[in-house]
């Protein structure tokens, strides 16, 4: 028997300029559906705040929708037909305590079930994807499982180890020890122990900065490791945003003068004191507490040598036009999304998301970061450095008419839907040019 539909008061077509068009058909619509087992998928993002645009977090939500569709396309290429069985959107905000200020996530979630053809309906493009998922971000509450462990998802397949769990020890750092490590620790000795990193930057021929998590760095001159530093500000906000997130439990601990000090928590002047006696250096807020009195909180520390005097190497920069990029001899930083896919960091402000077999499987072209608030050693200077985008010829600022030598376009004043043989995606346009673009391979 043939199991029928009838939840869709439109169709949504996407990837409609490539040459096969996906159909996702939702409220009132009749399909037949495939013998096969629907699909779930969800696009997950952590955000710091403040937001100066009162239209970002509804912006960022569009373009999780529109990634979640692009995947289904992709993922699901079997398919071309779908019914969108629900869709739910939240916006939680994550505790201060354990995640630093102004963090929030969004989650965009959506079930899809394949079909083989369904009823005639209105279809509508990428470019109207609120027509059918318009809904409200809504919030709901988080509950804690974990007293006193720090959830690391680090599932990849080039991981010499995963680290899942960290306990509260782990957690506790002092003038010559972090994660659990004391200084002069070989890197390979690091990777033993705690896994691969989440952002991993050569700094010079003799230096080299690893992340774990967007928090804590951790600085290696040949090859062992010569201090650390910890901020909730380590990178600029729109790159921490995209780097794996850890669920961190409980807050860390800082041992100064035989006294414990959670970060983010009031510090007194006596142990602050203390902490200039040693190597310990702290980074310090006033916080107003009462009308006529403020109070310090410890929000970063840095031990050691943090290459405050390294001039970074500049990054390389890459011009392609396929998802096959050469990136040996090629300086880049590599991290890890929220995915736990592996991404690199170009010279020229380009972003690639890699597959298993080091093809491209997205690529970001984005505006200069902003250096307000990064506090990781060294890195401002590398961003200086920086260069434009560039992308198949295409460059940051060229005029749109030169994206539609490239491919198919549609547009609008201030957004162009572009498809070629090997791209499919989005520019943001600014007075008809196309300043930044996310983009999938085919």
């Amino acid at each position: 028997m043939k199991a029928l539909y009838a939840i869709g008061l439109m169709t949504l077509s996407f990837g409609a300029m490539s040459a096969q068009t996906t159909e996702v058909w939702g409220k009132g619509s009749v399909c037949e559906a495939k013998q096969v087992d629907d699909i779930k998928m969800r696009e997950y993002r952590t955000l710091r705040g403040p937001f100066r645009n009162p239209n970002y977090l509804s912006d960022t939500s569009k373009h999780m929708k529109r990634a979640l569709l692009a995947r289904l396309q992709k993922e699901y290429a079997e398919h071309d037909k779908f019914v969108l069985k629900s869709t739910s959107s939240y916006k939680q905000g994550l505790s201060e305590a354990t995640h630093g200020k102004n963090m929030i996530a969004l989650e965009v979630r959506a079930e899809f079930t394949p079909v083989v053809q369904c009823a005639e309906g209105d279809k509508i493009t990428a470019e109207n994807l609120d027509g059918f998922s318009n809904f409200a971000l809504v919030k709901y509450s988080h509950t804690s499982t974990a007293e006193h462990t720090v959830e690391l998802k680090l599932d990849t397949t080039d991981s010499p180890r995963r680290l899942t769990r960290l306990d509260g020890s782990i957690l506790s750092f002092t003038e010559n020890s972090v994660l659990g490590m004391t200084l002069g620790t070989h890197y390979d000795q690091f990777i033993e122990q705690i896994g691969r990193p989440s952002l991993d930057w050569q700094v010079g021929p003799r230096q080299r900065v690893s992340l774990v998590g967007r928090y804590i760095a951790l600085f290696f001159q040949d090859g062992q490791l010569v201090g650390y530093q910890y901020n909730d500000n380590l990178l600029p906000m729109s790159l921490s945003n995209e780097l794996e997130f850890f669920d961190q439990q409980e807050s860390v601990k800082l041992n100064v003068d035989n006294a414990e000090i959670s970060l983010r928590s009031p510090i007194s002047s006596e142990s602050q004191q203390a902490a200039l006696k040693t190597d310990l250096k702290l980074d310090v807020e006033s916080y107003k507490k009462t009308d006529t009195v403020n109070e310090d909180k410890l929000v970063g520390v840095s031990v050691g040598e943090v290459f405050t005097l390294v001039t970074p190497k500049p990054l390389s920069c890459l011009d392609f036009s396929t998802k096959n990029v050469d990136l040996s001899g090629r300086n880049v930083i590599r991290f890890y999304n929220q995915k736990s896919a592996l991404n690199v960091l170009t010279g020229c402000n380009q972003t690639l998301e890699l597959a298993s077999d080091g093809s491209v499987n997205r690529v970001n072209l984005r505006e200069s970061f902003s250096l307000e608030n990064t506090a990781l050693s060294t890195l401002e200077a590398l961003l200086l450095q920086q260069q434009p985008w560039q992308f198949a010829g295409l460059k940051h600022t060229d005029n749109v008419e030169k994206l539609a030598q490239k491919g198919t376009v549609s547009r609008t004043k201030r957004e162009a839907e572009f498809d070629s043989k090997n791209w499919y995606g989005f520019f943001s346009l600014v007075d008809n040019k196309v300043v930044s673009g996310s983009l999938i391979s085919h």
